[in-house]
């Protein structure tokens, strides 16, 4: 137990209800105020948000924080980074005794960049994230993001992987349809910021190629994210993409609420996401758990995150995504008129349609938010054991 009432200070640049870094601080919010209740109390420091969370306390810059009581009398700071922002330079004038805690989302490269500014701004957060050297502990999303960071310190060794969970919506969702035993239109399905490093318009034009070589076979492609974090000039270009091909079965759905979110899940047949860079890719998680077969570029995390309960093809290549799709959609047009089950291709295996999706509901299910807070305060109280701020 600690020695007395600890006092924790949580740090983003903003923490929104929607963003997915920002949820990885609520996250942590909840499980430090579960597990210590009365023991603790929870701070949050950042410019500003949606998220209304107890504590919350909102700086202009990094001056204001550091002459802050919340910062100055902090127990435990734990620093989200995934972008640039000035009160991560705190941790270089950190209390002295107090431990610090990085937590890693990676940053999108700067070659990805829509315009200069964006450029800069990557630039300038890969600088940044050698402060998380500075901290006690550093947690990863994923593997795939501890090896990235770590060649930047070799002989850094307080690092360890902390994987995102899914909403418990996903673990506990009865509304699975039973799949490909009828003659629906299948539906496919994106979900993500509409930003260049996406891809999506190498989507739509795999999408329209596979349609065009399996034309039997009926299907709509639902295009859902939140258009206010993604970038004007590119859903612009998408829309322009969409009208072009003359394809009227390319829906552009926008932002959905968790509860659309949860039944455009449901209601689709293969989830595809065409990325350049993922340090993680939660939603990949998402499709598996509601019996989503998922297609994916192999970039950064994904071919991790997917393993062998999906497919994936090299980034980038449009032909190799279209094959992908259309291999899903002959496979499905045969064994209708065979009457019998589709058998999936993920990897260099096939697999009968509902055992690949059974297993990878298994997988993805796994990553409940039970379990991630469990990991955390475990990871948590090692270090503010080494720091003595707890009694074992």
């Amino acid at each position: 137990m600690p020695k007395a009432p600890l006092r924790f200070l949580l740090l983003n640049g903003v923490v929104n209800k929607v963003d997915a870094i920002s949820r990885s601080l609520i996250l942590k919010h909840e499980a430090l105020r579960e597990f210590f209740g009365q023991n603790a109390l929870v701070d949050v420091a950042c410019y500003g948000g949606d998220a209304d969370l107890q504590g919350m306390n909102i700086f202009r810059n990094s001056s204001e924080l550091i002459r802050s009581d919340v910062f100055r009398d902090a127990n435990c700071l734990i620093y989200e980074f995934g972008i640039c922002y000035d009160l991560f330079d705190s941790i270089h004038v950190a209390p002295r005794n107090a431990a610090a805690i990085g937590v890693w989302h990676n940053v999108t490269p700067p070659s990805l960049a829509y315009n200069i500014q964006a450029f800069n701004t990557l630039k300038i957060s890969l600088t940044q994230s050698t402060n998380l050297f500075h901290c006690d502990h550093i947690f990863c999303d994923s593997q795939y993001n501890l090896d990235e960071i770590s060649p930047l310190d070799p002989s850094y060794r307080n690092i360890s992987v902390l994987n995102l969970p899914i909403e418990d919506s996903f673990l506990h969702n009865s509304e699975i349809v039973e799949r490909h035993n009828n003659d629906k239109c299948l539906q496919f399905l994106f979900v993500g910021r509409f930003v260049r490093s996406k891809g999506v318009l190498d989507l739509i034009v795999a999408f329209t190629r596979a349609t065009r070589k399996v034309p039997d076979v009926a299907v709509n492609l639902v295009l859902v994210g939140n258009t206010s974090f993604s970038e004007d000039s590119y859903l612009n270009e998408i829309t322009t993409a969409i009208n072009n091909t003359g394809n009227r079965n390319i829906h552009f759905a926008g932002t959905a609420s968790q509860d659309e979110l949860l039944k455009y899940y449901t209601n689709s047949d293969v989830f595809i996401m065409p990325s350049y860079h993922e340090g993680y890719c939660v939603p990949v998680l998402e499709a598996f758990a509601s019996g989503c077969h998922v297609i994916a570029y192999d970039a950064g995390n994904l071919s991790a995150i997917v393993g062998d309960y999906g497919h994936t093809v090299p980034t980038g290549d449009v032909e190799a995504l279209t094959e992908a799709l259309a291999d899903y959609l002959m496979a499905v047009g045969q064994a209708r008129r065979n009457k019998r089950e589709p058998s999936i291709r993920a990897g260099t295996t096939r697999f009968s349609a509902r055992d690949l999706s059974e297993r990878a509901r298994l997988y993805a299910i796994s990553h409940s938010i039970a379990a991630y807070k469990k990991n955390f305060i475990a990871g948590l109280g090692d270090v503010i054991q080494r720091k003595g701020l707890w009694i074992s």
